[in-house]
């Protein structure tokens, strides 16, 4: 840790002895120099390792009693939630090795489309995402993704079944918390043929 961060909040798991979520706020010291030690952090060996699972000032953290846990954290860039399930998988050596090299929306496809399409962006890093469609006056019609990600490419198959006929657009917001990037807004125009 760099010093420029406090400690907020904490979660013990009362289903799993040993666990518990800390999150940490960063602060900007005297030169305003942020700290990058904000974040979600978990260990599950009572404090002896830990392991960051989210990059960003992390204010609260508030759980479910649900299975898997639902687990909702307020940062800077808002509301992310968790599903507790830590499930561990393999990792192919050639997806392991490609990030993208930077945040980017693509053209739906196919476009015009009836009445599913399909939505791709990338991230460089990990990064609270909005995926949102709005209508040609600018009222939501639809928020697709609202999560934290990490680095990758996505893909998302859009349904238009419930919207009438016209021209859409899709907007990707990202939030890269403590990474050190700037956020990133994008949008683009897709057309829904009946």
């Amino acid at each position: 840790m760099d010093g420029m961060c406090d400690y907020r909040t904490m979660w013990l798991d009362p289903r799993k002895p040993g666990r518990m979520y800390v999150g940490l706020m960063s602060y900007k010291d005297k030169s305003n120099i942020a700290g990058r030690c904000g974040g979600l952090y978990l260990t599950e060996d009572d404090g002896k390792s830990w392991r960051r699972i989210f990059a960003g000032s992390v204010n609260m953290i508030v759980a479910d009693n649900s299975e898997p846990a639902n687990i909702y954290v307020s940062t800077s860039c808002g509301l992310v939630r968790f599903i507790d399930t830590l499930t561990v998988t393999g990792v192919d050596e050639k997806e392991r090795n490609h990030t993208p090299q930077g945040f980017a929306l693509m053209q739906n496809y196919p476009n015009p489309f009836n009445p599913g399409t399909k939505i791709l962006y990338s991230l460089e890093n990990e990064a609270l995402v909005r995926l949102k469609v709005f209508d040609v006056l600018g009222n939501e019609v639809s928020t697709l993704v609202n999560e934290y990600k990490s680095a990758g490419s996505y893909e998302y198959d859009f349904n238009a079944q419930e919207l009438s006929s016209g021209v859409y657009f899709y907007q990707l917001q990202v939030c890269p918390g403590q990474s050190g990037k700037n956020s990133f807004i994008e949008t683009r125009k897709m057309i829904l043929l009946r």
